[in-house]
């Protein structure tokens, strides 16, 4: 089994579904645990009336309502990705047991200092260890800082850094699409810009689910719908 963690104060869920839509169109048995305080998918995906644990959704299972990762039942999944803005969420967990951490923020100073909070948070209750995380900055805008920026803005030393860097460039058509996605309760990447469905290529690819091949045709059914 994949375990992936996605860590940031910052609007991470629509990123998040559609990567792994196109992960469970590959075949993989998938899960996406959502422990985040805003309990996004409460909202798009539909019949939940915020009593179930697990829900399937296009295609894939969603784990929510539950106040921390180890009440999440994960066996029998190939892939499994978590979402968080809560180190108490992770109460418990180890970072070690995650094949990649990734950090999304955007370049806001206010999504970087909840950041900054939330990553000093967790590591405080890790082992003294150092960890590789990885970063993706969603939405995108051309400005002075880079990657170099947000983990200096970071400033923690038990951060290993990456020269890996994924962007998700701000695109009013990507954005109306993610709004037609979670009003019409479905998530599919049709009319989502070049740009866009390169970056989520590229972050797939480094996060390796199954053969590039496998992942080239699960984006053409994605792109279908």
């Amino acid at each position: 089994m994949k375990k992936v963690l996605f860590i940031g104060s910052s609007d991470k869920s629509k990123v998040l579904l559609n990567l792994i839509n196109v992960v469970s169109n590959t075949g993989l048995k998938s899960l996406h645990i959502d422990g985040s305080t805003s309990s996004y998918l409460n909202h798009v995906v539909p019949d939940i009336g915020g009593k179930l644990n697990k829900i399937e959704f296009s295609g894939f299972d969603c784990a929510l309502n539950h106040r921390t990762l180890k009440e999440a039942k994960t066996d029998g999944y190939d892939y499994v990705q978590i979402e968080t803005d809560s180190s108490t969420f992770l109460k418990g967990a180890s970072l070690k047991e995650f094949d990649h951490i990734y950090i999304i923020t955007s370049f806001d100073r206010s999504d970087l200092s909840k950041t900054k909070t939330l990553v000093d948070e967790i590591i405080a209750a890790q082992e003294k260890a150092t960890y590789l995380m990885k970063l993706i900055i969603h939405p995108y805008v051309s400005t002075h800082m880079d990657e170099d920026y947000v983990y200096d803005f970071l400033n923690n030393d038990y951060i290993l850094r990456s020269d890996d860097f994924y962007t998700f460039e701000f695109n009013e058509l990507d954005y109306l699409r993610a709004v037609e996605n979670s009003h019409s309760e479905k998530v599919n990447l049709k009319k989502y810009s070049r740009g866009y469905r390169k970056t989520l290529e590229s972050l797939i690819g480094d996060i390796e689910p199954t053969s590039s091949k496998e992942v080239a045709s699960a984006f053409s059914k994605a792109r279908r719908g």
